[in-house]
Order: C-alpha cells, then sequence, then structure tokens
C-alpha cells in the first residue's frame, strides 16, 4: 500500500444532489494564484 501526500488547494462542500459543473466554477475561484520568481501572477489550472 502507498502513501501519497499532497498540497490541498481548495475544500468545498455542496449538497449531494448538486451537478459538478455547478461547483466546477467556485472551486477553480477559490484557488489562489501561483507566484513566479519572474514577471507576473499566472493561474495553474
Amino acid at each position: 500500500m502507498s502513501k501519497r501526500t499532497g498540497l490541498l488547494l481548495a475544500v468545498g462542500v455542496s449538497a449531494a444532489n448538486l451537478h459538478d459543473s455547478q461547483a466546477l466554477e467556485p472551486m477553480l475561484t477559490a484557488i489562489s494564484r501561483v507566484r513566479s520568481r519572474r514577471g507576473p501572477c499566472r493561474f495553474r489550472s
């Protein structure tokens, strides 16, 4: 059994009968911008 760890980007709670497509946009906007050492801030998708 392998143990994988990762960075939690966002957490969302919704109703059981909510379609995934309706929860996608709020989850993507909840993820913060990725800062770069050079250049402007970028979005990670």
